[in-house]
């Protein structure tokens, strides 16, 4: 229906054109002469190939190169319209498939149509991509391997191997980070860096501090809005104390209806040995999708699980960050 009235539309836009450059080739002396004779005020009266301009001088026209001009001007008008009628159908196309993906999943899959881009503003994660360095995924273990730039405060800047397990693609958007995600449903694994905090270990640090980091106004749920509903259903320390797990329901916004999706998140924080900012994996999913999924909530949990984060081994090279990196 929508495609119908997008045709007619073109077509009288081209129509009102072509009528506005067929008129203007016909100079205001002779349409006056021609509307006179239709109209029958003077049925004697032949129409002249001749007219005097504005300087009293009279200029001949040729009837045939005026005929060549209109037809070719038509020409030239539909053939644009040929080319235009798919290309504004295929942004429509476009743009309902982003806002029905974003409707289900609470998430815009690549490659973005305008519904997607329009007030969508880059994610700000704190991660650093080490010059030299990209981050990977091995297809047959899903094995994922990134070396970060974390800045302690009054300390150079430490490089920081990075790894966890996802059985989702590496996203190729500098949009998303670095991120595993599957953009039909959703489902992510997300890297996350925090600011410089004061303390050494990740049992001392407020969990309030870790969820004010992740669901800021900037973070990677809140290209619609910040997200709301946000609720602590558990806690815990794992690998010795080394990590804490937590999990976390909240909704995110829709762009299109303003609805509010809900998610469930488990995030792996960590504080690299001798550091202090803290590095997270965020793995995610739609509520729905977490507790009726076939698989889904064991592969968040799974994930989130196998997150390591440590100091790189030291070495003569000096730890920059790469100009092209996220900075997210």
């Amino acid at each position: 229906m929508k495609t119908s009235q997008l045709r007619i539309l073109s077509i009288s836009s081209i129509a009102c054109t072509l009528t506005h450059c067929y008129t203007a080739i016909i100079p205001p002396t002779i349409k006056n002469k021609v509307q006179l004779s239709r109209c029958g005020t003077a049925p004697n009266m032949k129409m002249k190939d001749s007219f005097n301009n504005d300087n009293g001088e009279t200029n001949y026209m040729d009837k045939n190169l005026n005929r060549r001009k209109v037809l070719s001007s038509s020409l030239s008008f539909l053939s644009s319209a040929v080319v235009l009628l798919p290309s504004i159908e295929a942004a429509q196309a476009a743009d309902e498939t982003n806002v029905n993906d974003f409707l289900k999943t609470g998430m815009v899959s690549q490659p973005m149509g305008v519904s997607g881009q329009a007030g969508k503003s880059r994610p700000e994660l704190g991660v650093n991509i080490r010059d030299g360095t990209e981050a990977t995924r091995d297809k047959r273990t899903g094995s994922v391997l990134a070396e970060l730039v974390l800045i302690p405060k009054d300390q150079q800047p430490t490089a920081v191997i990075t790894s966890f397990t996802s059985s989702l693609p590496l996203a190729q958007s500098s949009m998303f980070g670095i991120e595993c995600r599957d953009g039909k449903t959703g489902d992510s694994s997300f890297l996350a860096v925090s600011g410089n905090t004061s303390q050494g270990t990740i049992k001392d640090v407020p969990t309030n501090f870790i969820l004010d980091e992740l669901f800021s106004s900037t973070g990677r749920f809140s290209s619609y809005g910040t997200p709301t509903d946000i609720k602590l259903k558990q806690s815990s320390l794992v690998e010795n104390g080394d990590y804490k797990l937590l999990e976390v329901n909240f909704s995110t916004l829709s762009q299109s209806t303003m609805t509010e999706i809900p998610r469930t998140a488990l995030i792996s924080a960590t504080i690299p040995k001798g550091l202090d900012q803290v590095v997270m994996l965020v793995s995610s999913a739609t509520t729905l999708r977490y507790k009726k999924g076939k698989g889904v909530m064991d592969a968040v949990k799974d994930s989130a699980m196998s997150f390591r984060a440590s100091p790189a081994p030291k070495s003569n090279l000096k730890v920059r960050v790469k100009k092209e990196a996220y900075l997210l």
